[in-house]
């Protein structure tokens, strides 16, 4: 049997990490590494006076928000539901209480 792992060396900010991995995600971790160093180039382009572990912090947190998101609970999406359901209804409703108020 083939052995699946290697060592690769990926490069943040300038400084070489040896990591052993499978094979098959090699291309994953190449691209989480441009990831890394191309958000590390844009906040230190922006905040160049800032130190090296603050622009790594900054460029994690970006990283990690740009992947983040928060699904909706079931009370909010019922909440959208019937919100949307009363909407569809106020054109009726406004049609007959201006119809009542008028009648003479």
């Amino acid at each position: 049997m083939e052995n699946r792992k290697f060592t690769i060396n990926i490069k943040i900010d300038g400084k070489s990490y040896p990591l052993t991995i499978n094979r098959d995600d090699e291309e994953r971790y190449r691209l989480a590494a441009k990831t890394v160093n191309e958000t590390v180039r844009k906040f230190r382009a922006q905040f160049g006076e800032q130190s090296g572990k603050d622009i790594l912090a900054m460029a994690a947190f970006q990283i990690a928000l740009s992947k983040t998101d928060i699904p909706q609970t079931e009370n909010e999406t019922l909440f959208i539901f019937i919100e949307t359901r009363i909407e569809s209804f106020l054109p009726c409703v406004n049609w007959l209480i201006t119809g009542f108020l008028f009648v003479k």
